[in-house]
This record gives C-alpha cells, sequence and structure tokens, in this order.
C-alpha cells in the first residue's frame, strides 16, 4: 500500500488535480471551485490514501511528513468532512475499548447544560476540545499517534453538504450556486430513487383498501373528511430513506425525550437551496449522530428541554418535522425541520411523484368550517396550498373576510394549520393503517377535540 514518497511529490499540479476530481468524484459543476473546497494538501492525502484506511504512521509515509504535522492534517481533513474515521478495522484490530471511552466522554458533553443560537452564527461547540482525557484535542492526538484510529477517504457529496453548512458556500456567485443546487439535488434523487419506488408500488393496493374500508371521520358538526394515503408499514431497504415520515410536534419531543445526546446544526438543504428566508439553524441530530458531529468539531450540543424549545420555535416559524417513526425498534438519529422550498426530500417527491410514500403521511387535516373564524393562518402556513381562499367572501361590508377552503388531497399531514388555529377549527386524524392517534399529539394551544378519531 506504501508507495515510494516521490511519486506524489513529482506529480505536477493539474495532474494531480485530475486524480483527485476522478478519486474523490467532484462534479463538473463545482469544479471551477475546488480551490474553495479543498486544499493541495487535502488532495494529495486523498490520492494517497486512495480506497484503503491508513493511520497518522501511514498517512506520514506516504506523504513523506513528520507524524505532527500528519495527524494536523488529517484531523483538520476529519473537521472539513474529507476524511471519515474508519468504522470498524484500525491497523488490523477493533476498538471496543475507544467507543467506550468516546462515548463516556461525550454523555459528559452532551448532557451539560449548552448556550446556543437558533439561527446560523452561534459559537459552535467542539466535542474534540470539551473536556476530558479522551475528548481533549490531545486525547484525540495521542489516539492517533499511537495508531488506535485509521482514516479513510469520504466523498464529494459529503464534503459539499459539509461546506455549504460550515464554510464560505456563499462566497461562489449565486447563479453557479444554483446549478450545483440542482446537480445536488440529482444525486440525492439518483440514491434514493429505487427505495421510493418500492414504496411507491404499494400505493395503489392500499388506495383500494381504504376506500372499501375506512369510514368518513366526523366532527360534532358531522362533516366529512377526506383521507389522504399512507403508504404502508415501513419495511426492508426503504427503511434507510432520510426524513422518512413527516410527524406531528407532539410525536417529535417524544423522540426527544428519548434521546441521550442531542445536538443541532445548520440546515443543509436550506444553505443549498436558499429559496426562502425560514430560519437555518434547526437540524437536531441524536445520539450516536449528533456524537459524530461533535466529534468532527462542529455543531452545538443542547440539552432536552433547549431541543424541544427549538422545535417549537421552528414549528411557530412555519418549518414541518420529518424523521423515522420508526424510531423505537430502529433507533434514534436525527430529527429535520423542513420546508417544502428547499427541503430535498420534499423537492425529490414532487419531481417522483411520491406524495404520501416517502416523506410518509400518517395523518391529514380536517377542516371543520363552522368553527372557523376566516383568519387565514393556516393558509399562510401551509406549504402545499391544502388551505387557500377561494375568491369567495363572507361578512357584509368592512366585517367582510375571505372564504377559506380546505384540499385534503394536498395535505402531506404536518400539523402546522392545526398548532396555530386560534378556533380549534382544525385536527389532525390518522390515516390509512395507522393506528388511531390521540388528536392532542398536535399540541396545539387550544389542543383538539379527543374524539377525533380515524375509524375503519
Amino acid at each position: 500500500m506504501v508507495r515510494e514518497n516521490s511519486e506524489l511529490g513529482n506529480r505536477s499540479g493539474m495532474a494531480l488535480v485530475d486524480e483527485f476530481v476522478e478519486l474523490f468524484g467532484v462534479w463538473e459543476e463545482a469544479r471551477p471551485y475546488l480551490s474553495m473546497i479543498v486544499d493541495e494538501d487535502e488532495m494529495r492525502l486523498v490520492v494517497a490514501m486512495r480506497d484503503h484506511a491508513v493511520t497518522v504512521d501511514e498517512a506520514a509515509e506516504l506523504l513523506g511528513l513528520p507524524a505532527e504535522d500528519a495527524t494536523d492534517l488529517l484531523l483538520r481533513a476529519y473537521s472539513r468532512c474529507i476524511v471519515d474515521k474508519h468504522k470498524d478495522e484500525v491497523a488490523g484490530g477493533h476498538l471496543p475499548a475507544l467507543r467506550s471511552t468516546l462515548r463516556s466522554t461525550a454523555s459528559a458533553v452532551c448532557l451539560r447544560p449548552a448556550e446556543y443560537r437558533f439561527l446560523c452564527g452561534g459559537q459552535a461547540t467542539s466535542f474534540a476540545a470539551t473536556g476530558g482525557s479522551a475528548g481533549s484535542p490531545g486525547g484525540i492526538r495521542r489516539r492517533c499517534r499511537q495508531g488506535h484510529v485509521a482514516f479513510s477517504a469520504g466523498t464529494f457529496y459529503g464534503r459539499l453538504d459539509h461546506f455549504a453548512k460550515f464554510e464560505n458556500w456563499d462566497d461562489i456567485p449565486a447563479a453557479d450556486r444554483r446549478v450545483i443546487d440542482r446537480r445536488f439535488l440529482d444525486e440525492f434523487i439518483a440514491r434514493h430513487r429505487a427505495n421510493v419506488q418500492r414504496k411507491m408500488q404499494r400505493l395503489p393496493a392500499l388506495r383500494s383498501t381504504l376506500r372499501s374500508t375506512a369510514s368518513a371521520v366526523c366532527l360534532r358538526t358531522g362533516q366529512a373528511a377526506s383521507f389522504a394515503v399512507n403508504a404502508d408499514r415501513p419495511g426492508e431497504a426503504e427503511n434507510s430513506l432520510p426524513n422518512d415520515t413527516v410527524l406531528l410536534l407532539g410525536e417529535v419531543e417524544e423522540m426527544l425525550d428519548a434521546a441521550t445526546h442531542i445536538a443541532v446544526q445548520p440546515c443543509d438543504c436550506r444553505r443549498l437551496g436558499q429559496f426562502c428566508d425560514r430560519p437555518v439553524g434547526t437540524c437536531i441530530t441524536l445520539d450516536s449522530a449528533a456524537l459524530q458531529l461533535l466529534d468532527r468539531g462542529h455543531g452545538q450540543a443542547l440539552t432536552r428541554e433547549e431541543a424541544k424549545e427549538l422545535v417549537r420555535w421552528a414549528d411557530q416559524k412555519g418549518l414541518m418535522h420529518t424523521a423515522d417513526s420508526e424510531w423505537q425498534t430502529r433507533g434514534l438519529h436525527a430529527i429535520c425541520n423542513c420546508c417544502a422550498c428547499d427541503c430535498y426530500p420534499f423537492r425529490a417527491a414532487r419531481e417522483l411523484g411520491s406524495k404520501g410514500a416517502w416523506p410518509r403521511s400518517r395523518y391529514v387535516a380536517v377542516h371543520n368550517a363552522a368553527l372557523c373564524n376566516l383568519c387565514g393562518a393556516c393558509v399562510k402556513r401551509c406549504h402545499f396550498d391544502a388551505f387557500y381562499h377561494d375568491g369567495a367572501a363572507i361578512g357584509a361590508d368592512e366585517r367582510e373576510k375571505p372564504n377559506v377552503s380546505f384540499d385534503a388531497d394536498r395535505c402531506w399531514g404536518c400539523g402546522l394549520c392545526a398548532n396555530t388555529c386560534p378556533s380549534g377549527a382544525i385536527a389532525m386524524v390518522s390515516c390509512g393503517a395507522e393506528p388511531a392517534r390521540e388528536a392532542s399529539l398536535s399540541a396545539g394551544p387550544r389542543g383538539l377535540s379527543s374524539n377525533v378519531r380515524c375509524e375503519g
């Protein structure tokens, strides 16, 4: 695996760039800005590593560097998502003792009180610099120097995601950012298309079952409700889909109650897309994902109460909540607070026609027109125009108000409408094969009628 040191030293600049571009999978759209995204030392490191995992000593030999300089380079590249820590094997062995040390140290880090800012620009808390012998800079350097940690090359996809969140993405001209964002979306769709299509294949049969067995949901007025369609119980490979399910605010708070480690970082979708001005510092990672984020020196550790305050604030700002609804069996990973204009899963779902299947819809809004005071808050908060002004007017003279109508077929079940309805005219009810859930999960300010259920 070790090559002559002179091989890298003698390689011309353009030859190095070309080889790096091929090995790292750099997109042609981003190549004009490569010097902003990676430096020459990092390119040499990736080219030297190729598809191998290397320790500090191996990297030093490959690059002809002193061990101390190789350590600096590897840790910097790791922090910038140019290399990853190798998952299992390090210098011919496994690292259960190291993992145990990391977990115990990170526990102390993530459960302490933490100050944070909701918007981008807050000072990040680094797991690598937060006290404790294993998590201190000296401790990490010592483990690297002792050969206990190995690194392997990352991907351009992961590097660009990190670059957009934490570095100078905004220095790229807006027109070129838009082109790169489109390429990122195309890559995202290509990664997940097969699993999404597997979910979509189940939709026709489920629609038929629902229509033949589900009875209408009625409120006190006897008003019938339309059903949105839920794909199916999750299974097989499609469990790996990001933002698997649209969740209500109360469900997200349940996840936070179960989490041991919590951290927040900027939303990559809104940093890349920038189609709206909604808050960016809202992407929550949980447990092992939170530890990994903090281990790279980024993100901000949160207490449970801080995290709950954050998701409630995000909800008020009009952001939907998505996560893995089967977290009790598959483990906690992340909670995304999404908009429909930037969020890659929602943008991809529109292009793939996967509404109801992915992101998965488990609820549908029910609108009681008799209780509606026509304030229009639901029209403003709905990302999908399920609530809209239909052109009619209610009232007379100066008290006349635009009428509010609801199209259940456009509803994705996020609950943003119900959470802020001042007259209690909107309820969220279970749809599809999900068992009935108490409508109080919507956590609206006035609550929802507990007798609203999905039947069938």
